[in-house]
């Protein structure tokens, strides 16, 4: 189900890459359909079992970026990266939180399969 505070945050939404932020809700949304969708730090972001763990970051205007993070609360940081990435899409800020960043839709349609596989192995460390 589609959450109605992001669907006005979308249809106000001004950014070059509008069509590709979509694309990638409606990826979320239909492999991921028991995340509840919200906005949070000021765009889309997606919780499991009520813990935020993937957010939109559409600050730049050139590229679009989803944070991999473990919540807002304090947790004890990993000695080691959360997950495993055989794909190279992360780029880590931290053992516990990573970046993902699409110039075009291209991009995110190559690498699909491997967003998905990365998004449900996060999951799996929440």
């Amino acid at each position: 189900m589609y959450n109605n505070e992001v669907n006005t945050y979308l249809d106000n939404l001004e950014h070059p890459l509008k069509a590709e932020v979509l694309q990638l809700r409606g990826f979320i949304k239909a492999d991921f359909p028991n995340l509840t969708e919200i906005i949070k730090w000021n765009a889309p972001s997606y919780q499991y079992n009520d813990i935020d763990f993937l957010t939109f970051n559409l600050a730049k205007p050139k590229d679009i970026k989803l944070i991999l993070h473990r919540g807002a609360k304090n947790k004890e940081m990993p000695s080691t990266k959360l997950i495993e990435d055989k794909s190279g899409l992360l780029k880590w800020a931290a053992n516990d939180r990573a970046v993902i960043t699409f110039t075009k839709l291209e991009e995110f349609t190559q690498h699909r399969e491997n967003l998905k596989s990365l998004i449900q192995n996060w999951m799996t460390k929440l």
